[in-house]
């Protein structure tokens, strides 16, 4: 009787294994599918928009060496500011306590000759999701461009897809890390992908 008991557990546990994996690609499929031709990596061909959705992340990463997401997304507003492709830069991340992401890329898009009078700070971007619906809420965005790493953008996009926007964005370079850290950034993003479709599916029940 134990034996039976046993191998029926087993096979409830391949099955569910096999239906979170089966869903997990059902999300990505989703996440990727509602960003299908909104990505540029091409500066020069990216609509206008009057105002660039900078993502933010901090300068350093869990293990304090230079974060190279930040440094590239930041390059890429300045570069997005100077081609005119972008009038204004809404700088969305996490504010807490000393620890300020937006006034961090204020001082380096700063830096890099964009003027302190088109840059905005939004320091309770605590989430994409968040900074997507304070885009909208908050600072009364339809459309935008925003700029990130491309799974970053595309996550994004399935977000403002939900809110009604008419977004674009520009991709401005995922890094490659391997070995470990990589094997985390995968996992982190299809977690989060799963949670933003799922997420979707509950809000219109």
């Amino acid at each position: 009787m134990k034996r039976h008991t046993g191998k029926a557990a087993v096979a409830w546990l391949a099955a569910l294994l096999v239906l979170l994996v089966l869903y997990s690609a059902f999300c990505e499929w989703q996440v990727t599918a509602a960003a299908t031709g909104l990505c540029y990596t091409d500066a020069r061909a990216l609509p206008h928009n009057r105002v660039g959705l900078l993502l933010g992340t901090g300068r350093l990463n869990r293990y304090g060496d230079p974060n190279p997401y930040y440094y590239r997304r930041v390059d890429a507003a300045a570069q997005l500011y100077r081609l005119h492709k972008i009038d204004t830069v809404l700088i969305s991340g996490n504010h807490t306590g000393a620890y300020n992401e937006p006034a961090m890329m204020r001082v380096d898009l700063q830096r890099r000759g964009v003027p302190e009078g088109v840059i905005v700070e939004d320091g309770k971007g605590y989430s994409t999701i968040q900074s997507i619906s304070r885009a909208r809420q908050v600072f009364r965005l339809h459309r935008f461009t925003v700029i990130s790493q491309r799974f970053h953008n595309e996550r994004a996009l399935y977000m403002a897809r939900d809110y009604g926007l008419d977004c674009v964005a520009y991709d401005c370079g995922n890094y490659q890390s391997g070995g470990f850290s990589a094997i985390r950034m995968v996992m982190r993003e299809r977690l989060s992908r799963l949670k933003a479709v799922t997420l979707h599916f509950f809000s219109k029940m």
